[in-house]
């Protein structure tokens, strides 16, 4: 009998091992699996980069020359720029169905020859609207850019979708977009 306890012992002391060993590989390649998920991420960005210098290489051979100030917000101010910023979030959402409830101008910052500014604002739509609204507002001209992103699916709207998530969505971003300063355009 004490064989049998012996060799029930060694098995279980083997198994722990086994089990020990495979949690730490899982922990050893995690840094691995996330570096693959940054380097997919700086493969898109440069994808994007090429992009824009397509673009700017495009609008440089039917002007003569390329103007940043094109892809840049237009106004005499910030605060006019904001507004035009404003409005053209809310005609992206509204032509993809969606409804804004609230905007709000964050302060802007000067760096250099340009002032960025950042707008936040909340919109209640659905999941294939949201993805038109990140396509324009990432896509268009000027450069607009999604500096974050909160999603919340309304209780109502589950349990009205039966909670397959086709439901309206309450989305909160924050957008931002440069302005060449008024001696440098």
């Amino acid at each position: 009998m004490t064989a049998n306890n012996d060799r029930s012992g060694a098995l279980l002391a083997l198994s722990l091992l086994v089990l020990g060993l495979a949690g730490m590989l899982g922990l050893a390649a995690a840094p691995w699996l996330r570096l693959t998920a940054l380097t997919e991420e700086t493969v898109e960005n440069r994808q994007l980069l090429v992009a824009l210098e397509v673009r700017m290489a495009r609008q440089a051979a039917r002007g003569g020359g390329a103007d940043p100030a094109a892809l840049m917000l237009q106004g005499e101010t910030p605060g006019i720029a904001g507004a035009a910023l404003q409005k053209k979030i809310n005609d992206h959402v509204s032509a993809a169905g969606g409804r804004t409830s609230s905007f709000q101008l964050l302060p802007h910052s000067e760096s250099g020859g340009t002032t960025r500014l950042a707008l936040g604002f909340s919109m209640r739509i659905d999941i294939e609207a949201l993805r038109d609204v990140l396509h324009a507002v990432e896509t268009g001209e000027p450069l607009l850019f999604v500096d974050d992103i909160a999603i919340r699916m309304p209780e109502s709207a589950a349990r009205e979708s039966g909670g397959d998530g086709r439901g309206p969505l309450d989305v909160t971003m924050q957008v931002s977009s440069f302005l060449l300063k008024e001696g440098d355009r």
